[in-house]
C-alpha cells in the first residue's frame, strides 16, 4: 500500500489558490490519463470497500461519480450518484450508520 500511495501522490498535481486563495485543489487528472495506475487505485478501493459488506456504493460529487460507479460495478451493487449540497447530511448518515 505504501509504494501505491507514493505513485499516487507523485502523479496528483498541486494547484494552488485554486478556485480561491488560500486552497490547494488536488488535479487527479494525471492519475485518470495513467490507466495503469488508475485501475490499481480502484482495485484498491474495490478491495476496502468489499471488506464493509456494501448494499450500495454512493459517489458525492464529481470524484465519487468518477471512482464510485467502477467500485459498485466490480462489487455488484447499486451506484448512487449525490450532489454536493448533501455533501455534510451523507456523511453524517454514513457516520452514524457505522
Amino acid at each position: 500500500m505504501k509504494e501505491l500511495e507514493r505513485k499516487v501522490k507523485a502523479v496528483i498535481r498541486d494547484v494552488h489558490d485554486f478556485p480561491s486563495k488560500g486552497i490547494v485543489f488536488k488535479d487527479i487528472t494525471t492519475l485518470l490519463a495513467n490507466p495503469y495506475l488508475n485501475a490499481e487505485v480502484l482495485s484498491q478501493f474495490q478491495e476496502k470497500a468489499k471488506g464493509l459488506n456494501p448494499d450500495v456504493v454512493i459517489g458525492i460529487d464529481s470524484r465519487g461519480f468518477l471512482f464510485g460507479n467502477t467500485i459498485a460495478l466490480g462489487l455488484k451493487v447499486p451506484f448512487v450518484p449525490v450532489k454536493n449540497r448533501v455533501n455534510y447530511l451523507m456523511r453524517l448518515l454514513l457516520f452514524r450508520m457505522t
